[in-house]
Parts: structure tokens; C-alpha cells; sequence
């Protein structure tokens, strides 16, 4: 009865290691490529610097503008992309985790954008290019690590 037990608790155990690694899967298949995660990146920095700098010139209102229609339309393809490979994103996770890590990412960023911008009409400019970056480190980090809202654990190989 005992060597029963045994193999219970290590097929059990099995099955959750094999469970833990598909999840790892799913979450590496939903992250985007590196070149795209740049790209959005570089677009979601060039949008919070712009949108800072948009009152003082009809410039910077048309990049803001231009930026953010190339950064919905990436995310919107990539977005299609893997709805056509069978990968479906729920726009809110049940998981209260994954729901806490992305509420804390958007007020994050908000308050980014709009520090940014506060600091930029009182005369300091160079905050619109500083909250620009961080806008944009913030962005290829989570894009990267928190593709979901849920944390990828141990990166294996170059996936």
C-alpha cells in the first residue's frame, strides 16, 4: 500500500512539472519577438514624449498621433496573429495576480505620462524625454517578462 502511495505522489508530481512547463509554453508563445517588443517599445516611448511636448507645437501633436495609430496597429496584428495560431487573450485574467499586476502596470504608466507632462508645461522639457524612456524600458520589460500579467519563470535557450 505504501509503494502504492509512492508512485501516486510521483506521477502526481510528474503531471505537475509537465503542467507548470506547458504553461511556461503557452506564456513564451504569447510573449511577442524581441524586434516587434522593440518596436512597440520605441513606439510607446516616442508617443509619452511626444504627447508631452503636443500643446507647444502642431509637430509633436501629429508624431503623437502617427506613433499611436503604428502602436495599435502592431498590437491589434500581433494580436490577430496569435488569435490565428489558437492563442486567445482574455482582455481582464480571472487570476487575481495577473489582474493586480496589470492595474499596478497602468496606473504606473499613467502616472509616467502624466508627470511627464505636468513637468514639461512648467518649463522643464527635458521630463518629456526622460518619461519617454521610462515609458519604454517599462514596456519592452513587461512585454518580456509579463506578457500576460503572469510572471514567465526561468528562461530556457533563446525561446
Amino acid at each position: 500500500m505504501n509503494k502504492e502511495n509512492k508512485v501516486g505522489v510521483e506521477s502526481a508530481e510528474a503531471l505537475l512539472a509537465m503542467s507548470a512547463e506547458g504553461k511556461r509554453f503557452a506564456l513564451l508563445k504569447f510573449r511577442p519577438p524581441v524586434w516587434l517588443n522593440g518596436l512597440i517599445s520605441v513606439l510607446a516611448a516616442l508617443a509619452t514624449a511626444a504627447s508631452a511636448q503636443a500643446s507647444q507645437s502642431s509637430m509633436w501633436t501629429f508624431v503623437t498621433f502617427v506613433s499611436v495609430g503604428t502602436l495599435i496597429v502592431l498590437v491589434m496584428s500581433w494580436s490577430f496573429y496569435l488569435k490565428g495560431l489558437g492563442i486567445k487573450a482574455k482582455s481582464m485574467i480571472s487570476k487575481s495576480q495577473a489582474g493586480v499586476h496589470n492595474i499596478a502596470l497602468a496606473f504606473t504608466s499613467a502616472l509616467i505620462v502624466l508627470l511627464g507632462h505636468y513637468f514639461t508645461q512648467q518649463g522643464y522639457w527635458h521630463f518629456a524625454y526622460v518619461a519617454g524612456i521610462v515609458i519604454g524600458m517599462l514596456s519592452f520589460a513587461v512585454l518580456h517578462k509579463l506578457p500576460t500579467g503572469e510572471w514567465i519563470s526561468q528562461d530556457k535557450g533563446n525561446d
